[in-house]
């Protein structure tokens, strides 16, 4: 749970406030990291 925190943190830090960063890059983090946190939560089970 700490490295999910750490990762919005540092999105919500750096990147979301950042006006010299383009919204369409800005989106494609947004749904890259939606991406792997859902891979993690469907695919990341214990074995």
């Amino acid at each position: 749970m700490s490295p999910l925190l750490v990762i919005a943190g540092l999105i919500e830090g750096f990147i979301s406030p950042a006006e010299s960063i383009p919204a369409l890059a800005k989106w494609g983090v947004g749904l890259g990291t939606g991406a792997m946190l859902y891979s993690y939560l469907l695919f990341g089970g214990r074995e």
